[in-house]
């Protein structure tokens, strides 16, 4: 059986901290901030990637229109 890459549409809280390069106390202001959404799935805080790119694109945004 061939092996391909399957990215994951989900990331757990330490996924998203190790994604992002950052702690999990700034995951979760982010998210109080509103400028990070995630979810509850079953116990587990979910972040999914698409969020997680938009953020980063925001901040270069932000950086670009200053």
């Amino acid at each position: 059986m061939a092996s391909t890459n399957v990215t994951p549409a989900l990331l757990t809280a330490d996924q998203a901290c190790d994604y992002l390069g950052i702690r999990k106390s700034k995951l979760y202001q982010l998210m109080a901030d509103g400028e990070i959404r995630g979810g509850k799935l079953g116990r587990r805080r979910m972040f999914r990637v698409a969020d997680l790119e938009a953020y980063v694109a925001s901040i270069f945004d932000d950086e670009t229109s200053a």
